[in-house]
């Protein structure tokens, strides 16, 4: 009896002991920043989908590495020894880098990356996006993965303005970069009232005012536009491009937005023969 009385005490004091030790490890982890912790998760998903190679156990560090004009923070950066994510103030992912990948030895194709890369998008944001090509690289020829261009598409209509860039690694097939401002973007839902030509003629009628040497391309795009993505949602706008002599006689290209509902031209942009993410 004194010797069963004796294993019971053992018993439950290793019990407690062991209780004790989940309970710290479950506090110590929880301690850790959320940020941490929902980096964690994001890569661990990641490693489950086929995205990155196998996790490594690894120490985390993390930087707040953009705040706005009250003091909010706005974006961090998460970093181990061989990643690098940064996450919106929602705890969203919006860039990934990884920092450790080898040289190819052998080459997937284009074709290829680019269904790895739509399939990729798919694991990882809510929303559709197309593929627009490579980001112009002189020097891409050499680099060890592919550049890649998407943009996201909403009710059949592109975003104008910013693209999503996926590095695909050219041999793994691996993602080994990734940067998405576009994905939490909200939008204003618009209906179309009036015609491309109706907003050819409200483009024609602005500029007649300033200058007479004008020409309109014969075609318009439509897209879902916002001068300013913070503040407000996205609207859906004729993008009209205008041709027209400035005063040494040259010719320059300008994108008028004009939403399709009232016919307001909401930006005028001139145009450039790079995008924001063409590296030079």
């Amino acid at each position: 009896m004194y010797r069963n009385l004796k294993n019971s005490k053992f018993m439950y004091l290793s019990l407690a002991i062991l209780i004790t030790i989940v309970v710290f490890l479950f506090l110590n982890d929880y301690q850790l920043n959320k940020e941490v912790r929902c980096s964690k998760k994001i890569l661990k998903f990641m490693e489950e989908e086929k995205i990155i190679d196998s996790l490594e156990e690894s120490n985390y560090t993390s930087t707040v590495s953009r705040v706005n004009k009250k003091g909010k923070i706005k974006l961090y950066k998460i970093s181990n020894e061989k990643y690098t994510l940064e996450l919106n103030d929602k705890y969203e992912l919006v860039a990934f880098t990884n920092n450790k990948y080898g040289n190819p030895k052998s080459e997937i194709n284009i074709n290829k990356a680019i269904n790895l890369g739509e399939t990729y998008l798919n694991k990882l944001c809510n929303n559709k996006y197309l593929c627009i090509g490579e980001v112009k690289n002189k020097d891409r020829e050499k680099l060890p993965y592919y550049a890649l261009k998407f943009q996201r598409i909403i009710n059949g209509y592109p975003y104008y303005g910013i693209e999503v860039v996926l590095n695909i690694h050219k041999e793994t097939g691996e993602l080994v970069g990734y940067i998405n401002r576009v994905e939490s973007i909200k939008i204003r839902e618009t209906k179309i009232k009036i015609s491309e030509e109706e907003a050819k003629k409200i483009v024609k009628v602005k500029l007649e005012e300033t200058n007479s040497n004008v020409s309109i391309k014969d075609e318009a795009s439509i897209a879902y536009y916002s001068k300013n993505d913070v503040k407000e949602k996205s609207k859906l706008v004729y993008i009209i491009t205008v041709e027209l002599l400035n005063s040494k006689g040259g010719k320059e290209k300008y994108d008028y937005f004009v939403t399709t509902d009232k016919g307001e031209i909401i930006n005028i942009v001139k145009e450039v023969e790079h995008s924001s993410y063409e590296e030079k």
